[in-house]
C-alpha cells in the first residue's frame, strides 16, 4: 500500500538509517533513479515527504530515509532514528557492507535565492540532480522542493547532497552522505 502525499512539515521530520533496503510500498514515490556499479546497485527516491536512498551489494544493503510521514518508517533492521533534525554528524559502519557519514544540517529562513538557485556550488560537480516541486496550497508563496545531487558513484562508492525546503517553517534541511562500500576481501 503505497502512502499518500505527507504535507511537508519540519516538525514531523525523521531521518533513519537501516540495515536493509527500503521497499517502495512503504512511500508515494515521485521521481526516482537508479545507478548500477560492479559493487553495489544504488536507488533514489524523492517520496511523499523528503527522500530515500538504498544501496545494495551481493551481500547486503542500507536505506537512508527523511521521511515526515513515521508510519512508514519500519522498526526492523533500524540502526538510528533522529526525530529532530539540526546539525548532526555521523559515521558508522553498516554491518561489514559500508562506511557510511551523513551530515545533517538545518537552515532556518535561507533565501529564497538559495531556495531557487543554488542548491551546491554553481551546481557543477553534479553527475545528475534530481529534483521535484511539491504540491503548494494557496496560501504558501513558495512551493516546496526535494533535490538529489549526486555528486560521486564509482566502484568504491558514492556522495549525494540533499536539499528539502519547508517554506511554512521556512527552512531547508542540508544533508551531505558519503557511503564508501568494503570489498570482499576488507580493503
Amino acid at each position: 500500500m503505497q502512502r499518500d502525499y505527507v504535507a511537508q512539515d519540519i516538525a514531523n521530520l525523521r531521518f533513519g538509517l537501516y540495515e536493509r533496503r527500503l521497499e517502495p510500498n512503504l512511500f508515494r514515490i515521485f521521481e526516482q533513479r537508479s545507478i548500477e556499479q560492479a559493487s553495489y546497485r544504488a536507488d533514489f527516491w524523492i517520496i511523499g515527504s523528503s527522500h530515500v536512498l538504498n544501496v545494495e551489494t551481493d551481500r547486503g544493503g542500507m536505506a537512508e530515509v527523511i521521511s515526515g510521514d513515521s508510519r512508514a518508517l519500519p522498526r526492523d533492521g533500524r540502526i538510528k532514528l533522529v526525530r529532530a533534525v539540526g546539525e548532526h554528524c555521523y559515521h558508522v559502519q553498516v554491518a561489514d557492507e559500508f562506511s557510511y557519514r551523513v551530515e545533517l544540517q538545518l537552515l532556518k529562513v535561507p533565501d529564497k535565492d538559495f531556495l531557487l538557485n543554488e542548491p551546491t556550488s554553481a551546481n557543477q560537480g553534479i553527475l545528475f540532480r534530481m529534483r521535484h516541486c511539491f504540491p503548494a496550497r494557496k496560501d504558501m508563496a513558495e512551493t516546496p522542493i526535494t533535490v538529489i545531487d549526486v555528486l560521486k558513484a564509482d566502484d568504491a562508492g558514492l556522495e549525494l547532497k540533499t536539499f528539502h525546503s519547508y517554506v511554512e517553517a521556512p527552512a531547508v534541511v542540508v544533508t551531505r552522505s558519503t557511503i564508501e562500500v568494503v570489498r570482499k576481501d576488507g580493503i
